[in-house]
């Protein structure tokens, strides 16, 4: 019943785990000064202080997927979005009572293209796909210790 909380609880305690034990410095006052410049909207420099640990944070954690990705050779391509794209519209299709058998090929592949013409929606399927396969990269390459615990404990994790 929690597969999707479970799955975002391991990859939270996995990049928990990877940052941790990953010792990454950043040139904190060089960012400071480049987000003060390149930011869209003023920010003012008590605002910079008090989110600056979150945006170092995501920073040095996309360092390390962008590591992990490259040393492992994860790749997506467009192909391979376009089908995770028609998977997606077969199901949203069958959640909606139209049988996906039905569809054509012609218009799945349509629709997909169309989905991934935006750039918004294209970026987020790409990103949703390497978290995917860094996923699968994590449970090959760690030790999971699975652990019944009652609804309370797993709220309480």
């Amino acid at each position: 019943m929690f597969v999707r909380e479970t799955e975002q609880k391991l990859r939270n305690d996995i990049r928990g785990a990877l940052l941790k034990a990953t010792p990454l410095t950043l040139p904190d006052e060089f960012l400071k000064r480049w987000l003060m410049a390149a930011n869209e909207k003023p920010i003012t420099p008590e605002q910079l202080e008090a989110e600056y640990p979150t945006y170092a944070e995501q920073l040095k954690w996309q360092l390390i997927e962008n590591k992990l990705i490259r040393e492992n050779d994860i790749k997506v391509t467009a192909e391979d979005a376009t089908e995770h794209v028609k998977g997606i519209l077969k199901e949203n299709f069958a959640r909606y009572g139209r049988n996906p058998d039905e569809v054509s090929e012609d218009e799945l592949n349509d629709t997909a293209r169309r989905v991934l013409s935006k750039e918004d929606e294209a970026k987020r399927i790409f990103e949703d796909m390497y978290a995917q396969r860094l996923m699968t990269l994590y449970k090959m390459k760690c030790t999971i210790q699975q652990k019944e615990v009652s609804y309370d404990e797993f709220l309480a994790a």
